[in-house]
């Protein structure tokens, strides 16, 4: 079996109404070459993504958070804690941590429980790198130190 194409993964994301975005290679930082206006300059036009994907067939994708109208809890350690009652809903691993994926735009910030820093939440003004994209190996390196 084939491995699946960037291109064909934005597109997916496209077809459910996000807006996407190059990333560089490997990289979650914007294509500046690509993206100049990084999570701003994304799209949700299906030949503009061809035309981005074909470009950099491997650049890694952003969402825009807020133009797909999502927010995500993004917990810095492991899993959402269990108190939370997060367990139904649509969950990606992250090199460190999880997201947590919810329809509708909230408020940016910090999240605490108990006092403690867990994570951020993010959503317009804000993007992700997005599920099934490739994380950089060496960031996810020096986490493991």
């Amino acid at each position: 079996m084939a491995p699946v194409q960037m291109m064909e993964i934005a597109l997916r994301y496209v077809n459910v109404g996000w807006y996407v975005f190059p990333l560089g290679v490997k990289s979650e930082l914007p294509d500046a070459n690509l993206a100049p206006h990084r999570f701003k300059s994304a799209s949700n036009d299906p030949e503009q993504i061809k035309a981005w994907w074909t470009a950099s067939p491997d650049a890694n994708i952003g969402i825009d958070l807020g133009r797909s109208n999502l927010t995500v809890l993004d917990f810095d350690n492991g899993l959402p804690p269990a108190e939370l009652g997060l367990q139904d809903r649509f969950q990606v691993s992250t090199s460190r941590g999880t997201h947590v994926y919810f329809v509708g735009e909230s408020k940016q910030g910090d999240m605490y429980l108990n006092g403690q820093h867990i994570g951020e939440v993010k959503s317009d003004g804000g993007y992700v790198l997005a599920p099934f994209t490739f994380r950089p190996i060496e960031k996810i390196i020096s986490r493991r130190r």
